[in-house]
């Protein structure tokens, strides 16, 4: 589901660290008139050095985005000194700072965007001294202008992005949905399929853990399945953070679940650094009958953002408690049917009381497992 995003996210990064890396390039080529050309070309020489390591180190998918965003201060005090030193208001490099304007508004909101641009226009008045310039102040403009339409557009780019991405969501995720009901259908126990069911949802949702349980007849939840948590057993909700979903028709969620009283955030997920949770109540018609979690460390991306695959897992496990109960229904009633017969058998053959009622006795026992038979 991420790796249409995460590719995205990396030709944007390569694209920026290729323009990076040619931008220094040509400053390293342009330094060999000037006398201090040895110093330019050692720091091009650590910029190559680092940045290659950075990219063969892409397998972090952060690691290149993270070099880029860095790079971008130091890229403007460079080139404010390349300026100084290469004739103040006279010198042309001031057109560097607009490679920065616009990696500025690729890695930034609005805010820091317009901050990161008020930043450029400052060092370049302090490189140039060229306050007395009505030239001077023309470029200001020019590059404060840069900055504010480079920014607007960075910003549309992203929620372009962003409605594209999450617009192809809802497919990706009904595919991966159909491709798991597919294969629980393979499998016979109930903890069994809910236990892939969790598998496949910590995948989906890229969290850490999950678990499900259902209601018992005490108005205790009793637990299913678990992966990443130190669940077990039974235990009572009513004084837990899980009340509320299971008062609630709605998914219940917890952006931070540390500002919560510890006492009633349980399952080690404090202990674990887990702070973000999605409880998904488990509905059959308009009847709670259990609930399903995940938890992890907050994303980007919160859990809350995919409504569509955790409504789908939730049902998928309705699916499947109704499955086992139905099982056990039917078992019942094959078993109380086979009493029936037997006991009919037992009825036409006219036995004396004494011996029909022990053989009653006997039947009933052999298919109920009862110990003890009272004839009234």
């Amino acid at each position: 589901m991420r790796e249409g995003s995460i590719w995205q996210r990396f030709d944007t990064d390569d694209v920026i660290w290729a323009s990076r890396s040619l931008e220094w390039t040509l400053a390293a080529i342009f330094a060999v008139t000037m006398p201090f050309r040895w110093i330019v070309w050692i720091i091009v020489g650590l910029y190559w050095a680092t940045s290659l390591i950075v990219r063969q180190g892409r397998h972090n998918k952060n690691m290149l985005s993270r070099f880029n965003m860095v790079m971008i201060p130091i890229d403007v005090v460079l080139i404010s000194v390349g300026i100084h030193v290469t004739g103040g208001f006279a010198s042309q490099g001031f057109l560097l700072y607009t490679l920065d304007l616009l990696f500025l508004a690729v890695y930034s909101s609005i805010l820091w965007a317009t901050w990161g641009t008020l930043g450029i226009l400052i060092a370049y008045a302090l490189a140039s001294h060229g306050w007395d310039n009505w030239q001077f102040w023309w470029r200001e403009l020019i590059l404060g202008f840069l900055g504010i339409t480079a920014t607007a557009l960075g910003l549309s780019l992203r929620q372009t992005l962003r409605a594209l991405y999450n617009s192809s969501l809802p497919m990706e995720q009904i595919q991966a949905l159909k491709s798991l009901q597919e294969s629980v259908v393979k499998l016979s126990s109930l903890p069994a399929v809910v236990q892939t069911i969790l598998q496949t949802g910590l995948q989906l949702l890229d969290t850490e853990a999950g678990y499900a349980a259902k209601w018992t007849a005490s108005g205790k939840l009793k637990l299913i399945a678990q992966i990443g948590l130190n669940t077990e057993g039974e235990w009572d909700p009513r004084e837990s953070y899980e009340l509320s979903a299971l008062t609630s028709l709605e998914i219940t969620y917890f952006k931070n679940l540390s500002s919560h009283e510890a006492v009633k955030v349980g399952h080690g997920l404090l202990a674990r650094g887990y702070r973000e949770l999605a409880l998904i109540p488990l509905k059959d018609g308009d009847q709670i009958i259990g609930v399903l979690a995940f938890a992890g460390i907050r994303k980007k991306n919160p859990l809350i953002d995919h409504r569509v695959i955790l409504e789908g897992l939730a049902d998928m496990v309705v699916n499947q408690i109704r499955f086992e109960s139905a099982q056990a229904n039917s078992l019942k009633r094959g078993r109380l049917l086979a009493v029936l017969e037997r006991v009919g058998r037992i009825v036409n053959r006219n036995l004396e009381m004494g011996t029909l009622l022990r053989s009653l006795h006997q039947a009933v026992a052999d298919e109920l497992e009862t110990d003890s038979f009272l004839w009234l």
